[in-house]
């Protein structure tokens, strides 16, 4: 495939959701199977270009953020966009952000959710149940404290869901807590214990 037909592949958000999804779930799994070692400089693994595609280079943070997020900056919270995001990114990413996707990353770690194959024509479905299941299995709430425990995950892309606000407009959304509750949000340790195979 030529980067020209990968373009022409890849017109619409769902088209580009459910293609890059599977790409960085199904390489993550392959590359760290062939080199598990490769984990313990997670930084470096995640950085670099072993994804060859249609005659470019891609990294796993280019596909997460780069494509996936449009363009964000990785340490950014969710806020800050990349200055100067590569023309490749700027032809290949989606138009509209969709907080979703985090729930369907898998980056080899054990609080990761599973890995699911992603379909075109049912990825709104498939990224609907996702986040329920990824919030129900992930996040609670305690009475006593009024705290809602939530994964890390959203701490580090608070911006991608809308700040503290959307935090908890998704845990009432999922009845993690009551229409009427302000929770506070206590995020929970990540584990990173390396956990392959977590399908679906």
């Amino acid at each position: 495939t030529s980067f020209i037909q990968l373009k022409e592949q890849l017109k619409t958000d769902d088209e580009k959701k459910a293609f890059w999804l599977n790409i960085y779930n199904a390489y993550t799994q392959l590359l760290l199977q062939k080199n598990p070692e490769a984990y313990q400089q997670r930084n470096k693994f995640f950085k670099a270009k072993q994804i060859l595609i249609a005659g470019k280079s891609f990294s796993l943070d280019l596909i997460e953020h780069g494509l996936l997020r449009r363009s964000q900056w990785k340490l950014g919270l969710g806020y800050i966009s990349k200055p100067f995001p590569s023309t490749l990114e700027k032809k290949l990413r989606i138009e509209k952000e969709d907080y979703r996707i985090h729930f369907a990353l898998n980056c080899g770690a054990k609080s990761c959710p599973p890995i699911a194959f992603y379909d075109t024509d049912k990825i709104e479905q498939q990224l609907t149940l996702a986040e329920k299941v990824f919030i129900n299995n992930e996040c609670s709430y305690d009475d006593d404290a009024n705290i809602a425990e939530v994964s890390k995950i959203f701490s580090w892309f608070r911006g991608d869901f809308h700040g503290k606000k959307g935090i908890i407009a998704l845990m009432r959304k999922h009845r993690v807590v009551t229409e009427d509750t302000k929770p506070g949000l206590k995020f929970k340790p990540y584990n990173w214990s390396l956990a392959l195979k977590a399908y679906d």
